[in-house]
């Protein structure tokens, strides 16, 4: 690899710090001119592997393409890499979601619907833990979706983008909906919460994940930053309990966690959300509903909750 590649891949690493797992594989995709092997080895230093993605990764950036064109082809094109680039950054979600799948322990089928399913990462963690898993995925990237299906762990898998409703889905139909490492990326948050509310069985659970702002806190990442032609957002927990009210699900945890590591070793925060949609809540939400469980202000483990 040239020097002037290196510099600009090393430059491109440290831009990252907070700036989420997708802006990770979001820069470093638009920053390398060409990939120069097929091979990703799965040994070595976090550092070594994340060299090795660095020379597979190929992703031109296109001037023109609405947000919703540049994500679905940004991750079309990095679908091969992306377990391993999920693996080499340390992302906390299928672990932390292997250690919570015991809160249905009570179902002998769990319905899931797993909004942003990527290759299938989130679903293969819920299926090496217990059986009965009935999934159904929704993805904007075609090629994210062809690797998900190539798992056969989905019943269906829909090509939408989570912007919009999702009328294919019918309503009160699941008993979990996973909505991990996509928010951040939309304009209609609120769009999507409801929408999350209308599938969810009376009872239902959502996890879902926010990139994390909170305008008192110093250290915290700018709420809007345009990184790679894409607006990328922050929410802080007063802004996400807001959401869930007016979404008529009721917030049972939200805590600040790691959600990766970055390249230097820097712990990139997220908001893990839990909340559960119940038939009282459902028919009407009183804007003083209890507040959840427990608010994160500092980091927590992926221990079980």
């Amino acid at each position: 690899m040239h020097l002037d590649h290196c510099t600009r891949l090393i430059v491109s690493l440290f831009a990252l710090i907070s700036l989420g797992l997708h802006t990770l594989l979001l820069r470093m995709s638009l920053l390398l001119i060409e990939g120069t092997s097929s091979d990703i080895s799965t040994e070595g230093t976090r550092s070594e592997r994340l060299h090795a993605l660095s020379n597979v990764t190929n992703f031109k950036g296109k001037l023109f393409m609405s947000e919703v064109a540049k994500i679905a082809e940004l991750f079309t094109e990095s679908a091969p890499q992306y377990t391993a680039i999920t693996e080499a950054v340390e992302y906390f979600c299928p672990k932390w979601i292997a250690q919570n799948v015991h809160q249905f322990e009570n179902l002998r089928e769990l319905r899931v619907l797993d909004l942003a399913c990527g290759s299938g990462l989130n679903v293969k963690a819920l299926s090496q833990e217990r059986a009965g898993i009935r999934a159904e995925g929704v993805d904007v990237a075609s090629g994210m979706l062809s690797i998900a299906r190539a798992t056969g762990l989905y019943e269906k898998l829909y090509n939408c983008d989570l912007n919009t409703r999702l009328s294919e889905i019918p309503s009160e139909t699941f008993d979990l909906v996973m909505v991990f490492g996509v928010l951040l990326f939309l304009n209609d948050v609120p769009l999507c919460m409801s929408e999350c509310s209308r599938v969810l069985k009376p009872g239902g659970t959502l996890w879902a994940t926010f990139r994390a702002f909170e305008e008192d806190d110093m250290g915290s990442p700018p709420r809007h930053l345009r990184q790679g032609g894409l607006m990328i957002n922050g929410y802080s927990a007063a802004e996400i309990l807001h959401t869930m009210r007016r979404s008529a699900l009721g917030l049972t945890a939200l805590d600040l966690v790691v959600e990766h590591t970055s390249p230097t070793g820097f712990p990139v925060m997220c908001y893990l959300l839990q909340a559960h949609k119940s038939t009282f809540l459902h028919k009407a939400q009183s804007p003083l509903s209890p507040v959840p469980q427990r608010i994160g202000s500092r980091p927590s483990s992926v221990a079980p909750q």
